[in-house]
C-alpha cells in the first residue's frame, strides 16, 4: 500500500475543514475523531492503527 503524502498544511484542514481543529489536533490537545480517522484513511492510505 502506498502512502500518499500529505503536501501542505491545507491538506488536512480541507477534510477536517477548521485550521483551529487542525492545529488542536496536532498539538494533541484535541482527539481526531471516528470520521475524522475514516477520512486520512481513506485520503491518505494511512492504516488506521497509526492515527488510533
Amino acid at each position: 500500500m502506498e502512502i500518499r503524502p500529505i503536501h501542505t498544511k491545507k491538506d488536512p484542514e480541507i477534510m477536517i475543514r477548521s485550521r483551529g481543529r487542525v492545529s488542536d489536533i496536532l498539538n494533541r490537545s484535541r482527539p481526531l475523531t471516528l470520521e475524522m480517522i475514516r477520512k486520512l484513511v481513506d485520503q491518505y492510505h494511512l492504516p488506521a492503527e497509526v492515527l488510533v
